[in-house]
């Protein structure tokens, strides 16, 4: 699959990533999903339950990880045991009450998908 540039992913939010050095290549929704060449200051919403993976990344690589207040992290592979805690999981992300990087007038409230 041919790589893309990307800047923004907003669909249900479950994490917000920042690169800090250069990824060259992250893919999404598993092994037959879309790959992105991100680069040092873009930012990634990435929805609940949505599969990501750094395909090569130089030395200097970093990353910054931000999530809604009261929520942490969950890491899953999909793996038949860890359901249906993680779906049930995936359904209890709420709703932010802002865009997280662009407040109010942010259009994450807007193409949020239940």
């Amino acid at each position: 699959m041919s790589s893309r540039r990307i800047s923004l992913i907003i669909p249900k939010l479950d994490e917000l990533q920042k690169w800090k050095a250069c990824i060259p290549k992250v893919q999404f929704s598993g092994s037959n999903g879309p790959d992105f060449d991100v680069r040092s200051g873009d930012v990634v919403v990435i929805p609940a339950g949505a599969a990501h993976k750094n395909l090569g990344s130089t030395a200097d690589f970093q990353v910054v990880g931000a999530y809604p207040a009261n929520q942490h992290w969950d890491m899953n592979y999909g793996k038949a045991n860890e359901q249906p805690q993680t779906d049930q999981n995936i359904a209890m992300v709420a709703k932010p009450q802002h865009d997280p990087l662009l407040g109010d007038r942010g259009p994450l409230i807007r193409l949020w998908q239940s």
